[in-house]
């Protein structure tokens, strides 16, 4: 089994394919270097260099590179051989592009199965936070240029190595240990690199995880409402600030739940509510559309008004939230991977 670590530079942000660096390292099973290298590609497209990242060289250092098509097949019998597993930092922008640039020539896809280190860095931190390259080579003390393509492949295969000499473990056991299930391209299309504990580590205290853990918690409440025809809420429609209704999930649900059994319904939307709960000093889209909306008799009322409507609010804890984001990412999974 080979590994090859790469990144890819385009010359635009506008075209996947204007793939113009590519930087490349291949080991072998153990993490030894076999080889290493920075390929400067031709694109055949607009430059644009000045406005992205600085990736380390000027438009006239690509005037008599080759075009893709040329290293094609050097990449396939070196890099992309039968079997070999390709690495990268948020690799899925790079499967993308290598996709697209493939495609923009008429010639066959790589096909491999690949992982990215920024996830299992994620997972070997435990920090739960979605880290650079730059950032991670802060933390190893390493020497590294972000965006240039051969630093940014070396900077992935010396992240991986760390892993593995850490925790004494090899890449195989640490995506076994992770529950990983490596990203594809083949037969021109592409799976995305999935694993439960996306949902688990990096979502759950995110602005994403509170949103999916409250959706969730609503098409469960919606199912198991309790009939109460009279009550505090008796047919109201209640929406809060979003900044209101992430601040505390907990709170959030304990409310929704009080709401509904008290004859109301809980919406997102504001403009499907009769009564919209903000903080003063809030700025968001659905403050702005509430009101808009109140001239049309939206009432909208402070947290503290909501608060005396709510009366004694019984508190429960929610200690399944890891089950419930790991529930969501399998279903996901089974969408994105199986397509189905």
């Amino acid at each position: 089994m080979y590994y090859t670590f790469i990144d890819l530079e385009a010359s635009n942000a506008f075209s996947r394919s204007s793939v113009c660096c590519i930087g490349l390292v291949r080991t072998d099973e153990q993490l030894n270097i076999i080889a290493q290298e920075l390929i400067l590609i031709n694109p055949r497209d607009a430059f644009n260099l000045e406005w992205r990242v600085d990736i380390g060289f000027t438009r006239a250092d690509f005037k008599d590179k080759p075009t893709f098509d040329k290293v094609y097949g050097y990449l396939l019998d070196n890099y992309f051989t039968k079997g070999t597993t390709v690495i990268g930092h948020a690799v899925m922008n790079d499967i993308r592009m290598l996709q697209a640039v493939c495609r923009k020539y008429g010639l066959p896809c790589f096909e491999f199965e690949c992982l990215c280190t920024q996830m299992l860095y994620n997972y070997h931190s435990g920090s739960g936070k979605v880290m650079s390259l730059a950032a991670i080579a802060e933390e190893l003390n390493e020497e590294f240029r972000a965006h240039r393509a051969d630093e940014d492949a070396r900077m992935s295969y010396l992240t991986l190595k760390h892993i593995c000499n850490s925790t004494g473990k090899t890449l195989n056991k640490l995506v076994e240990e992770y529950n990983i299930k490596p990203g594809k391209l083949k037969n021109d299309e592409i799976k995305e690199i999935f694993c439960s504990r996306n949902a688990v580590g990096a979502l759950k205290d995110s602005k994403r995880g509170k949103k999916l853990l409250l959706n969730e918690f609503k098409r469960k409440v919606r199912r198991q409402r309790e009939l109460a025809f009279e009550g505090a809420f008796s047919g109201m429609r209640v929406c809060f600030d979003e900044h209101l209704e992430a601040a505390d999930i907990d709170f959030t649900r304990d409310a929704i739940r009080h709401i509904v059994n008290g004859g109301g319904k809980y919406t997102s939307s504001a403009c499907e509510c009769d009564i919209f709960v903000c903080d003063e000093g809030g700025e968001s889209s659905r403050l702005h559309a509430a009101f808009t909306l109140a001239r049309r008799g939206v009432r909208i009322i402070s947290s503290e008004e909501f608060f005396a409507m709510l009366g004694d609010l019984p508190r429960q804890d929610y200690p399944d939230d890891c089950e419930t984001l790991r529930l969501i990412a399998v279903r996901k999974a089974k969408r994105d991977y199986y397509g189905s």
